[in-house]
C-alpha cells in the first residue's frame, strides 16, 4: 500500500524476493533520523517487584544523569493496545537499555524489534543471571553488574561513551 517494497524480484520454490523501494529506503532513514533526534530511552525489562529498586536507584537516574528521558512502558497510563505502544515508543527512542535479568521474552523481543530497526541497543543482566543469557545475544557487550550502585555508575559511563550526552 505505501509501495516500501517490491516483490517483483526473482523467487525460488517457496522462498520471495523482496526489494526495498526508493521509498522504503526514505521511509528507513526517516526512522533512524527521527530516533537520532531523540531524547527518548526505551527500557526493556522484567517488571518484577524484586527489581522495582533496579529501576528507580540506577536505570532510571543513570539515563537521566546521561541527558535523556528515561521510559518504561509500564510506568506511562494508556489504553492502546500493549504490543503496538511498545513498538512505536520504540521508534521514537534514541536507544533501548535492555536488562535481561530474569530472562523474560518480551525485553528479547523489544530489544531485537529495535536492533531490526536501527536503533541501537545497550545489554546488561545480573552477575548471577550471567549463565542464563540467550545464546543468541551472548556475543553482545552485557553490562554486568552486582549491585544497584554499581549498575547505576556503569550505565551512565556506558551511555555516554557509546551513546553521547543527551540534549534533555
Amino acid at each position: 500500500e505505501r509501495k516500501l517494497l517490491n516483490n517483483k524480484g526473482e523467487s525460488r520454490k517457496s522462498l520471495r524476493k523482496l526489494i526495498i523501494t526508493p521509498a522504503g529506503w526514505n521511509f528507513l532513514s526517516e526512522t533512524k533520523n527521527r530516533a537520532a533526534q531523540s531524547s527518548r530511552c526505551f527500557v526493556a525489562m522484567s517488571f518484577s517487584p524484586t527489581l522495582d529498586e533496579v529501576w528507580a536507584e540506577a536505570i532510571q537516574p543513570a539515563i537521566e544523569s546521561s541527558g535523556f528521558e528515561p521510559h518504561r512502558i509500564d510506568q506511562t497510563p494508556h489504553n492502546e493496545r500493549i504490543d503496538v505502544k511498545i513498538m512505536a515508543d520504540i521508534k521514537e527512542s534514541a536507544f533501548v537499555v535492555a536488562d535481561v535479568t530474569e530472562q523474560k521474552a518480551g525485553v528479547y523481543f523489544e530489544a531485537g524489534y529495535a536492533m531490526g530497526i536501527g536503533i541501537p541497543v545497550i545489554w546488561s543482566v545480573r552477575q548471577d543471571d550471567l549463565p542464563n543469557v540467550h545464546f543468541d545475544t551472548r556475543q553482545y557487550c552485557h553490562i554486568v553488574w552486582e549491585s544497584k550502585e554499581d549498575f547505576k555508575q556503569k550505565l551512565e559511563d556506558f551511555i555516554v561513551a557509546i551513546i553521547g550526552r543527551g540534549r534533555r
